[in-house]
């Protein structure tokens, strides 16, 4: 039985995806990985040919939900399907295809450094290699009540939204710099690019059914969390970079507004409201 399950979804990234289970295939637990892809390209000719590039691997699972789920219902999916015949692996990634890992061990590190599992969450550094910023910790606090009310606002208005990410790409770049002195600690949320869950997350009563379609979703992860009495771990010593926003490069902003302002109404109403 495989001890890492590593799932990730394919957006009309063929080769990105392909260089991302080759990346993989060099670390050197390899033989305990598992990887599945969920294609949510619907497009069932390229869906044949990259499954037809690994048919004699293994360990690699491709499924086909023949729709786009976004990206953490595309996650789930890939991870429900896998389950149907497999036993819950001590740990689950879920990951961007557009990172590579630092060292060859990362997965090894894992398995050492955390023998008995964890209870829940383990956030790799990420660094954004374009941006040249730590992606993590990306939150070490809970957003307040108030914050959160502001975030179900924002997106409403293109003129608004523009002016508080101005402001807050400056307030993301101080802090940002700050993150390279940052120790190993317990966080709120950390970036979606990688997320090691343990499997005391899903034994526990946690869960990946997102309520809106794209975007909010670490937010949504560490209220699960948070509210399973689990812990979300930032560890320094495990190194990812990351290559961002590829497949969401592909998509209009007008409708990533609305993407956002779905989310964060659907958190605030969830996790805030009357609470």
């Amino acid at each position: 039985m495989a001890k890492i399950l590593i799932s990730c979804v394919n957006y009309h990234s063929e080769k990105e995806i392909t260089e991302y289970i080759n990346h993989l295939s060099k670390q050197t637990v390899y033989d305990k990985l598992d990887i599945v892809v969920s294609d949510n390209s619907c497009d069932e000719l390229k869906f044949h040919k990259l499954v037809s590039k690994f048919k004699d691997v293994k360990n690699v699972y491709f499924f086909n939900p023949k729709m786009n789920l976004g990206y953490i219902h595309g996650i789930n999916f890939g991870i429900n399907k896998y389950l149907e015949n497999h036993e819950l692996p001590e740990w689950i990634a879920i990951t961007n295809t557009d990172i590579t890992y630092v060292t060859e061990t990362f997965y090894e590190e894992l398995l050492i450094n955390y023998p008995i599992g964890y209870n829940c969450i383990i956030a790799p550094s990420i660094f954004a290699r374009y941006k040249k910023v730590f992606q993590n910790p990306m939150l070490i606090n809970r957003y307040s009540k108030l914050e959160m009310f502001i975030l179900t606002k924002v997106y409403k208005n293109r003129i608004i939204e523009r002016s508080f990410n101005f402001v807050n790409n400056i307030r993301i770049k101080f802090i940002k710099r700050k993150t390279k002195v940052v120790q190993s600690q317990e966080i709120y949320a950390g970036h979606g690019a990688c997320l090691i869950l343990n499997k005391t997350f899903f034994e526990n009563g946690g869960n990946l059914n997102y309520g809106s379609f794209l975007f909010g979703e670490e937010v949504y992860i560490a209220e699960v969390v948070r509210n399973i009495d689990g812990k979300i771990y930032f560890d320094k010593g495990l190194r990812v970079n990351h290559n961002e926003h590829q497949t969401i490069g592909k998509v209009k902003s007008k409708l990533i507004n609305k993407y956002y302002d779905d989310s964060m109404n659907y958190l605030y109403k969830k996790f805030y409201k009357d609470k």
